[in-house]
């Protein structure tokens, strides 16, 4: 006797694709620091493995990922990434000091297994610095643009939207007197406002 079976109903939406040993480590996506600054990254952990080593490593495939920090490690191999782990809260974070801008890239979340690593990707975006736009302090206007973050895959580059920060004296600059101490201080009074990139048909 041959049992037909009916076909199997069609699956709605798409079929997520497996990940092996992603599943017990989560990062947080991405992150953003400022070149010249640390930026903290959390990432968090199924309990079960508060005792494996955690680690954090550079690379888009977690084949090729190079690892830069360990949880085992008491130092710092270069100075500007440590490893610390929670494992009471299933947590562990990294923190990169003294951001480059060569360090804005791929990473990985992981936790060392016997069989298979468990990995988590997180891109790291590295902000430039403020710049100063404007003619000069003493004109007594200054302006602060702050670029904003964009996702990988979205844009490249930095746009135009950001906060203009202008700082306006309002009382002139003293003039040199014997007694430099007993001049006032001049009051600095702060307006910000939002800038929009230019549309193509501006």
């Amino acid at each position: 006797m041959i049992l037909v079976l009916p076909p199997p109903p069609p699956l709605h939406g798409p079929t997520p694709s497996p990940v092996v040993g992603s599943e017990m480590v989560r990062g947080p996506g991405q992150v953003s620091g400022w070149v010249g600054h640390a930026v903290t990254i959390p990432c968090r952990y199924d309990r079960t493995y508060a005792a494996n080593v955690k680690y954090w490593c550079r690379g888009r495939l977690r084949h090729a990922c190079r690892m830069l920090m360990r949880s085992d490690f008491a130092m710092p191999r270069d100075g500007r990434v440590a490893v610390t782990d929670n494992p009471t809260e299933g947590v562990f974070y990294v923190v990169m000091t003294a951001l480059v801008a060569e360090d804005e890239g791929w990473y990985h979340c992981a936790i060392s297994r016997y069989i298979y690593d468990s990995m988590d990707r997180v891109y790291l975006k590295v902000n430039k610095t403020l710049y100063v736009c404007g003619q000069s302090v003493t004109s007594r206007l200054l302006c602060v643009v702050c670029p904003t973050v964009v996702p990988p895959g979205r844009d490249s580059g930095f746009g135009w939207d950001g906060h203009l920060l202008e700082e306006r004296l309002t009382q002139p600059a003293p003039r040199a007197t014997p007694n430099p101490t007993a001049n006032p201080e001049p009051q600095v009074t702060v307006f910000t406002k939002v800038l929009k990139k230019p549309t193509p048909s501006q």
